[in-house]
């Protein structure tokens, strides 16, 4: 049997895909289709339905799940009693899991010690965002999701990502280029 030569369709590099010679047969160069262009950040991702927002616990009405509106009434009825008999098992914040032993769930990034680290350029955030970053790291501290520690250079800066539909702010780590 005969192997297939494989090659690159020509277009915009970041829509390259690797493909067979075979499908390359009556294509022009240069030629790229059944590819999805990125969504603007502005635009976002969108759900193919519209969806309803269901409160899990009628004592903590913030606490919600989305469920689509396409579903009949009987089929929402019956998922949202499933959902909320068993609300004990969605986590909205970290508060909600206490107590998890870390064996279990603990992030560790496997680094090649014997290469340097890459730093980032350090920023400057407004005195706001300063105060947002502050809370959610004695947040995350309080329940020990994360614990502290000191590098004798500063190697990655935390991004701050707005929410869609809150007004809060979450914080996340923006980790550098991997040194595997």
């Amino acid at each position: 049997m005969a192997r297939k030569a494989q090659g690159l369709k020509k277009g915009k590099q970041t829509q390259l895909l690797p493909v067979n010679q075979a499908d390359l047969k009556g294509v022009e160069q240069g030629q790229v289709e059944g590819i999805r262009p990125e969504v603007s950040p502005e635009e976002g991702w969108k759900p193919e339905e519209d969806v309803e927002l269901v409160p899990l616990d009628p004592d903590k009405p913030e606490r919600k799940v989305r469920i689509g509106s396409r579903i009949s009434h009987e089929e929402k009825v019956e998922i949202a009693a499933f959902l909320q008999n068993n609300k004990d098992v969605f986590v909205c914040s970290p508060f909600d899991m206490p107590g998890i032993d870390p064996q279990i769930i603990c992030h560790r990034l496997h680094v090649n010690l014997a290469v340097k680290p890459i730093a980032q350029k350090r920023r400057n955030f407004a005195p706001e965002r300063v105060a947002i970053i502050e809370a959610e790291i004695d947040k995350l501290l309080a329940v020990s999701f994360i614990k502290e520690v000191s590098y004798a250079e500063w190697l990655a800066n935390i991004v701050l990502v707005a929410k869609k539909d809150k007004e809060l702010i979450s914080s996340s780590i923006q980790l550098p280029t991997t040194n595997c």
